[in-house]
């Protein structure tokens, strides 16, 4: 499978998920993304960063495509930010970063079980 398939089945076609992107760790690059959404180098920089030094996301928040989110919690590898009614979801796995955004009116929750999904299957296969 490829990675633009884990963006158009295993997520954007899971009708939970509305934008997606699967980058490089170290968010330097971008190996899969849905249409009209490509986070800049530096929001994916950042958030790499973040997953390093959470508490000053809690304090700036998270721009994701030019949109700054407020950030809610971060759980293990995952992080859930909120702007207004729309939401946005990452993952951290081995070598990726998984960016989701859920819009409504889909809800997180809703969305959360199927960005874990993926990062713990793709965590499984050393990815």
């Amino acid at each position: 499978m490829s990675w633009q398939d884990y963006i158009d089945t295993n997520l954007i076609g899971t009708g939970k998920i509305s934008q997606a992107a699967i980058l490089s760790k170290d968010g330097n690059s971008i190996w899969a993304h849905s249409k009209g959404f490509e986070p800049s180098v530096n929001e994916r920089k950042a958030l790499a960063d973040i997953y390093n030094n959470p508490q000053k996301a809690y304090e700036d928040g998270i721009t994701l495509d030019g949109k700054k989110y407020m950030l809610l919690n971060i759980e293990e590898n995952l992080i859930l930010a909120k702007l207004g009614a729309n939401g946005a979801i990452t993952a951290q796995t081995k070598q990726t970063i998984l960016i989701t955004i859920i819009l409504a009116p889909i809800q997180m929750a809703e969305a959360f079980p199927v960005v874990a999904n993926i990062a713990d299957y793709l965590i499984s296969y050393g990815y």
